[in-house]
């Protein structure tokens, strides 16, 4: 019997990944004996996945970091049903309808449909090839005493040489003086900064020292990436955006519906999940006048889920992580699991997972989970001290 495997047998190398490396392609390579065992984790995961034709495999190796993320996400909420103990089907037929949900999830006391969903943040290095070759660039200017905060203050269209970005910046970090900055930074002195255009790329760097005990060591050159002019982030939206997207794929089923969101940006977290599903927090107060309450706090029902509306109401819960968007280390905690009181399919709370929901006022509800990611998948809570 042949044995297919997510990884290559090959040569492994080391090295930090570089902007324009997939996730994938950076696991695959990855030198070390933690990225082995997460290797080793992710191989043992497979061998139990009922991937016939191949699929899953297909799209985790895939380059593109949607395809890979999606089939990562289905992987591990595979694997962790299969662990709490419940019969986890692929793919099931749902009376009623042609489109299938990712699992059917049922144990002897409950069953529910769950369907997986992705919501990818790119920011401007990774939108485009020539962004992540501009910062590949940069990365790789060896310098022994200085690591830089860089600034993208505009994104350009073009594609610099690679000796147009990395000459300018090992001629200004040429300039500075390792001992004399890490005394002045000790004295609370802004590092130097410069700013450069690359075509028509504009970026600024901020010099850092590195630690004494830690200079010459190899490593990229770029330790902070920050964006110039940020604009508001829109996160609860998309949120929204992305579940009734997928939520309307569905009718009322007999069973619950699970929607396992998992985003790409460590930036999305509880708070805009609470606020995309139950709605937005406001401050209600009256103008003018004596004897007037004072002001509270209450929920608007903006969410995806609102007492006394079918908007969602298809969507018995949602399963929200923002730690995962990475397969490095699958076991350092549990989703969040969301539970829609006005669903048209209740869902009691799924053990173990810490639970989040509200009531028709707004006051939410908050439960803690009742064993660890460890725990559950039956392995050491960092891979990377095993």
């Amino acid at each position: 019997m042949i044995i297919v495997k997510l990884f290559d047998s090959m040569p492994h190398y080391g090295g930090p990944a570089q902007a324009a490396e997939s996730s994938f392609g950076f696991l695959n390579r990855a030198d070390g004996e933690a990225w082995q065992n997460v290797r080793s984790l992710l191989e043992s995961w497979y061998l139990d996945y009922p991937d016939r034709n191949g699929d899953l495999r297909a799209r985790f190796r895939q380059d593109d970091e949607r395809q890979h993320l999606a089939a990562w996400w289905e992987l591990y909420i595979f694997v962790l049903f299969r662990q709490l103990g419940y019969q986890v089907d692929v793919h099931p037929e749902v009376e009623g309808t042609s489109k299938r949900p990712d699992f059917r999830v049922a144990n002897d006391s409950r069953t529910f449909y769950v369907e997986c969903t992705t919501m990818i943040d790119y920011d401007e290095w990774t939108d485009s090839d020539h962004g992540a070759w501009v910062l590949d660039c940069i990365n790789s200017v060896e310098n022994p005493d200085f690591m830089v905060d860089l600034t993208l203050d505009q994104a350009g269209t073009q594609r610099p040489r690679s000796r147009e970005i990395k000459i300018p910046i090992q001629a200004w970090l040429a300039t500075l003086d390792w001992a004399n900055m890490s005394a002045e930074l000790s004295a609370d002195r802004e590092p130097p900064t410069a700013t450069f255009q690359f075509r028509d790329w504009v970026i600024t760097l901020a010099a850092w020292p590195v630690l004494a005990d830690h200079r010459g060591e190899p490593g990229r050159l770029v330790g902070t990436y920050l964006v110039g002019d940020d604009q508001p982030r829109e996160d609860g939206e998309r949120i929204r955006k992305v579940l009734a997207k997928k939520g309307s794929r569905y009718t009322e089923q007999a069973q619950p519906l699970v929607l396992a969101l998992l985003t790409s940006s460590s930036f999305v977290d509880e708070r805009d999940v609470t606020s995309a599903l139950f709605g937005s927090v406001a401050i209600r107060y009256f103008q003018g006048g004596k004897g007037n309450p004072p002001p509270t706090w209450i929920r608007l029902q903006n969410g995806y889920w609102r007492p006394r509306s079918e908007r969602g109401s298809r969507v018995s819960g949602v399963l929200f992580a923002n730690h995962l968007h990475k397969p490095w280390n699958p076991v350092a905690d549990l989703p969040l699991m969301y539970l829609n009181p006005w669903a048209a399919r209740l869902l009691a709370p799924v053990p173990p997972f810490g639970a989040r929901t509200t009531d028709d006022n707004g006051r939410l509800e908050s439960t803690s989970p009742t064993r660890t990611a460890a725990e559950v998948l039956g392995t050491s809570g960092n891979l990377f001290d095993a």
